[in-house]
């Protein structure tokens, strides 16, 4: 239980930085193709990690 808490903890986490660095990035109107594929790619991977965490831990 604990284990899960912990995991929605860091899920959350990842999805604060997402937010963050894609607020910041349309701000200074540096929409790059490639920082966006980069910054969708580490959020789909941790996404992942972070999933495949709770099910094991289930």
């Amino acid at each position: 239980m604990f284990n899960l808490m912990l995991a929605s903890i860091h899920f959350l986490f990842y999805i604060t930085i997402f937010v963050a660095i894609l607020i910041n990035t349309i701000k200074s109107g540096f929409l790059t193709p490639i920082g966006t594929i980069l910054t969708l790619a580490s959020f789909v991977t941790s996404c992942i990690i972070q999933l495949k965490y709770i099910k094991e831990n289930e």
